[in-house]
């Protein structure tokens, strides 16, 4: 199945710190410690927004799930972490609260979220939820030192529209066969071509 992935375009509510430009442009791609986003606090929150998909409304047919990536590291070194909680908000509506733990280490960690097949209401997601959602994260462990995160994405999984469905000129699939009265039988003769 195709696949469209949202990057972060803005703050809903602010409360992390980027080492450079704004947060969302920090969390757009996995790049060590070039670009990130920190919370050195217990606590500390802010709520992403998120670009419009890239691919048409017309062009989907269902959005299958919906996930979001992540990278990032506590700067302690030794053992344990600390936790992010991660929560999608949709229209208003929040839940899918997941908490992902980021390891004492150097390098950046892959940590991805559940695969959710439905939007935060119970319901099969829609194309004005990608429009909408949000990320919700909050450092919930130690208050010192900063986790840093370099990347969040949403990764978007759908079906693409096939055939001719019923946007092809507003017909609607029960008489796809006889575009201008012509039965499908005789498709071949649209143009007088046998």
């Amino acid at each position: 199945m195709p696949t469209i992935t949202l990057l972060p375009d803005g703050l809903a509510v602010s409360g992390w710190n980027a080492n450079t430009g704004t947060v969302n442009d920090a969390l757009t791609t996995n790049n060590g410690d070039t670009t990130y986003a920190e919370a050195g606090t217990n606590g500390e929150t802010c709520t992403l927004t998120f670009a419009a998909p890239s691919v048409a409304e017309s062009g989907i047919s269902s959005i299958t799930s919906v996930q979001f990536l992540s990278n990032g590291r506590f700067g302690a070194r030794g053992s344990g972490g600390t936790r992010v909680e991660f929560l999608f908000v949709v229209g208003g509506t929040t839940g899918f609260g997941q908490n992902i733990n980021y390891p004492n280490n150097f390098a950046h960690s892959t940590r991805n979220g559940i695969v959710r097949t439905v939007n935060t209401a119970g319901a099969a997601w829609s194309y004005s939820d990608l429009e909408d959602v949000n990320i919700k994260i909050t450092k919930i462990d130690n208050s010192s030192p900063d986790v840093r995160i370099t990347k969040i994405n949403l990764l978007v999984t759908y079906e693409e529209v096939t055939g001719y469905g019923n946007l092809v000129s507003g017909i609607a699939s029960a008489n796809i066969g006889k575009i201008n009265g012509i039965a499908t039988a005789n498709i071949g003769k649209v143009n007088g071509v046998d």
